[in-house]
């Protein structure tokens, strides 16, 4: 993972690529100013020294010190893979110092799934308050629960999201929330569900792009493959950019040949949404 070292006066700390576009960082952090964009990617500052307290402040006062020194121009940003070029790494003799330890996998994975719910807690916090108080001000259309879904659907917290998703469908009958029921099946591998889900959207909107698509690819999981050509053939009619990402879908089996290209657009979620 691309890492940096950032100096301020009389102190260094570290940073590290999350790989989030520098063009996508408004709609992925609730804090802008809490990340570093730099070569064209969002960077996370980390102060190192008080880990012990948790990432999410460790990261915060991290990027207060960003913040901070940069209104003076008093700091500095350094790849690592660039210092190397001046600085060479020392090596590390195994044989004359103690070998470095992993640590406990089952205590990493709690501290992480910690941190992790507290932080998502806190990104969807604002967008949960402003839909609840519309939901209460006016009862909630089926439109409002299904934004609300969303915001839950897009942190994978899949029982918040059925909730509000199932709630929207109870309301009125609305082809976006039955493909986002869709698409939380299809995310826990249960394609058979996800179909109905999907096709319950088809009746609804039957020339939707998204539902194309989504039902195209519950099709070709079940390995229905003739079912899957025929909804990609109605989709690159309807929509050829969105077809070209998923181009797989007009295979059979093993006939696409590139496995690591599939498994990445099976990780892609084209969420029913509407803009207003």
């Amino acid at each position: 993972m691309p890492a940096a070292f950032i100096t301020i006066p009389g102190h260094i700390y570290a940073a590290f690529d999350s790989g989030v576009p520098e063009s996508e960082i408004e709609s992925n952090f609730p804090r802008i100013d809490e990340v570093i964009a730099y070569n064209g990617t969002a960077w996370i500052p980390v102060e190192v020294t008080l880990l012990d307290r948790g990432f999410i402040e460790a990261w915060q006062i991290g990027a207060r010190q960003w913040r901070e020194n940069s209104s003076r121009d008093q700091v500095e940003f350094l790849p690592i893979q660039a210092a190397w070029t001046a600085f060479e790494p020392i090596g590390f003799d195994t044989s004359e110092r103690q070998a470095i330890d992993p640590p406990n996998e089952a205590a990493l994975l709690r501290a992480y799934l910690t941190q992790l719910e507290e932080y998502v807690a806190d990104a969807i916090q604002p967008q949960v308050a402003r839909l609840q108080s519309r939901i209460n001000s006016r009862g909630g259309t089926a439109r409002d629960f299904n934004r609300m879904g969303l915001v839950y659907a897009k942190y994978e917290m899949i029982n918040e999201a059925e909730h509000w998703f199932q709630r929207a469908v109870d309301e009125e009958p609305l082809a976006d929330a039955f493909l986002n029921l869709g698409h939380l099946d299809f995310m826990q591998e249960d394609y058979i569900q996800a179909l109905d889900n999907y096709e319950e959207a088809h009746d609804l909107e039957p020339n939707d792009p998204k539902v194309l698509l989504a039902s195209s690819r519950a099709h070709h999981e079940l390995e229905n493959y003739g079912f899957a050509i025929g909804y990609y053939d109605r989709l690159k009619e309807s929509n050829p950019g969105l077809a070209d990402q998923f181009s797989y879908l007009q295979f059979r089996g093993q006939e696409y040949g590139r496995a690591s290209d599939v498994a990445l657009m099976k990780s892609v979620i084209i969420w029913g949404e509407d803009d207003q």
